[in-house]
């Protein structure tokens, strides 16, 4: 049986649905995957309701960033992998299905010690939260860094990131999250509803990084917080698609103005980019596939652990309920789907 979520059209959690559909029979240099876990994220929320940047109207729309699984058959042309070889791949759709047909060349090889739910979880939440780190703002040990939204699914990552590599970190957040972000090395946590955390942020001193996902309303504040070669990095919008459930313009032309401001940014001293992992995958795939290699051997050696919660693919309602609560924001850390359950 190959079951995949799709939506006949953009909407709500409620548009959602476990379709039986037949396996793909994979082409020339493809190869069918059986999956054993696939995202739940954020991202997906913005895939379903249509607000995805460059999202075309193609129904039905399987969904599903990315996903681990098991090759299940190979096509004409397949050299570099063999049934039953453990793989992972950032496929952006189409993830979310009891078996998956992708390009040969884009997979990666995934350890089988690991669980399907961690390595899942690092292909998009961390590679994002590595690479704006490592690649974009060359953070480097003793350094200190403020993540806005510390306790989602990439802030998540950053902090673990940060305590591994011995980097110095500032976090806001909702309150409830702050006890659990202090167990995690953060050492100061603000709310980000209080009317003078900009005031507060600023008290602490200079950052050599800041990463800011949650709105371009915080981006000129949060440029001005940077010691003088410091980084800025803006990678979402967040705070305004939170609970957003169809397509308008002032939504989709969002990229293209936080592009605008970052281009403005680039006139001072100081820098300031935008990320998109699926533009950081197409510009430089060799970093994507570097850099999944060490996190999963930091994670296969135990050196970082993931949070992740785990829902069974064939729980339709349990599905529905995280992409609600995903809309609305406030998960913490990262949501997995389990395809062997």
């Amino acid at each position: 049986m190959n079951l995949r979520l799709q939506i006949a059209t953009f909407g709500t959690e409620h548009n959602l649905e476990l379709i039986e559909v037949k396996r793909k029979k994979p082409s020339f240099g493809e190869v069918e995957i059986k999956v054993e876990a696939s995202s739940l994220s954020f991202t997906d929320t913005l895939l379903r309701r249509g607000i995805y940047p460059g999202m075309k109207k193609e129904f039905p729309l399987t969904l599903g960033y990315d996903f681990i699984g098991r090759v299940e058959t190979l096509g004409d042309g397949v050299t570099e992998w063999q049934i039953g070889d453990r793989v992972g791949a950032l496929t952006i759709k189409g993830a979310n299905s009891t078996f998956v047909v992708h390009s040969s060349k884009d997979l990666f090889p995934v350890p089988d010690a690991v669980k399907a739910e961690e390595a899942e979880s690092l292909i998009l939440s961390w590679i994002t939260a590595y690479q704006m780190m490592f690649r974009e703002a060359n953070v480097k040990a003793s350094d200190t860094i403020l993540i806005h939204g510390a306790a989602g699914g990439v802030g998540n990552a950053i902090v673990r990131l940060a305590q591994y590599y011995s980097i110095n970190v500032v976090a806001t957040a909702k309150t409830d999250d702050h006890e659990g972000l202090k167990k995690l090395g953060v050492k100061n946590c603000f709310d980000y509803n209080d009317t003078t955390l900009w005031q507060k942020l600023n008290s602490v001193g200079g950052y050599d990084a800041i990463f800011d996902g949650v709105s371009e309303n915080n981006f000129k504040k949060s440029y001005k917080l940077l010691k003088s070669d410091g980084t800025l990095v803006c990678f979402g919008f967040s705070a305004k698609v939170k609970n957003v459930e169809k397509i308008t313009p002032k939504i989709t032309m969002l990229s293209l103005l936080m592009v605008l401001k970052t281009v403005c940014f680039l006139f001072t001293h100081k820098k300031a980019k935008f990320y998109d992992i699926k533009r950081a995958k197409v510009a430089q795939p060799y970093w994507f596939k570097e850099d999944i290699n060490v996190l999963l051997d930091l994670l296969n050696t135990k050196k970082i652990k993931t949070q992740v919660e785990t829902i069974p693919f064939t729980d339709l309602k349990s599905i529905r309920v995280n992409h609600k609560k995903l809309t609305m924001g406030g998960v913490k850390g990262r949501i997995s789907i389990i395809h062997n359950q």
